[in-house]
């Protein structure tokens, strides 16, 4: 994807704060879901669950992993 590492790397630890907000995020996380071959519905659905909690009322941006079977992407190459 042409998505930042730092935008990537926030989707995986459901710190949704960091993406630069909007139809953006959406975008961002769809793309993520193809680069990974997962459930676009199902990634999508994490992350409105988790934004509606954040507008709950005293309610923060949370920080969640995403459900069982997505694991991080693997360190750049050349990376450590």
């Amino acid at each position: 994807t042409k998505i930042s590492l730092r935008s990537l790397e926030a989707i995986e630890r459901g710190d949704f704060s960091k993406l630069p907000g909007g139809i953006y995020n959406t975008s961002y996380i769809r793309q993520y879901a193809r680069a990974i071959d997962y459930d676009e519905s199902v990634i999508l659905s994490h992350y409105h669950q988790a934004t509606r909690t954040a507008a709950s009322p005293g309610g923060k941006e949370p920080r969640q992993s995403f459900p069982g079977g997505i694991h991080p992407l693997s360190s750049p190459a050349g990376g450590s």
